[in-house]
């Protein structure tokens, strides 16, 4: 699922109705879609989204909630989707940028 063009679509929709200007949800856009992989961030804040999206790689519960997912993939009906091969992946995308994280 491309949950980031979800959320883009959500936040185009509904943010203007609260009185958000082009500006502030082209901006918004911009830190949903950093934490795309590869992530590609221009800007310190873009950066900041961007490290703080890979958080849970370091968390002390990162293997429960993989089993979790993993649980997650198998109730819905979707045995062909190779989570370990999602994971690889995410994990060859996935790079700190921040200084203070890298």
């Amino acid at each position: 699922m491309d949950h980031e063009a979800v959320s883009v679509d959500l936040a185009a929709e509904f943010l203007p109705a609260f009185d958000y200007s082009r500006t502030q949800v082209a901006s918004i856009v911009r830190l949903i879609m950093v934490t795309r992989l590869p992530q590609t961030p221009n800007s310190l804040l873009e950066e900041i989204i961007a490290d703080t999206d890979l958080d849970s790689l370091e968390r002390a519960d990162f293997q429960e909630e993989r089993l979790a997912l993993v649980e997650d993939f198998r109730q819905g009906g979707k045995p062909g989707i190779g989570y370990a091969q999602i994971s690889l992946t995410f994990l060859r995308l996935a790079t700190l940028s921040s200084e203070d994280f890298a």
